[in-house]
């Protein structure tokens, strides 16, 4: 999800050495626009911060049934950003 919104904002001429620098872009130019759901918005972040824990905390686990639900919704919200890069 990181690099299809890194590849969107590229398109646009924006770049960003940080994640976060890359989500608060995100966040202002398509979330708070209106051009993305703000659902978008709250699942990228609840990625994120899991994906932080899953990097720091060796013990976490995660459930294989929620893993593959969130995989499903991971692809639809690279769908959906690749229609932007395509129609932009």
């Amino acid at each position: 999800m990181l690099l299809s919104v890194t590849a969107l904002l590229l398109k646009e001429g924006k770049q960003f050495a940080r994640h976060s620098a890359v989500k608060s872009e995100f966040t202002r130019s398509y979330i708070k626009s209106g051009k993305i759901d703000v659902e978008w918005s709250k699942f990228y972040q609840n990625l994120f911060d899991q994906r932080q824990e899953a990097d720091y905390i060796a013990t976490i686990a995660f459930d294989e049934a929620e893993i593959s639900e969130r995989i499903k919704q991971a692809e639809q919200f690279i769908v959906l950003i690749r229609s932007l890069i395509d129609s932009g």
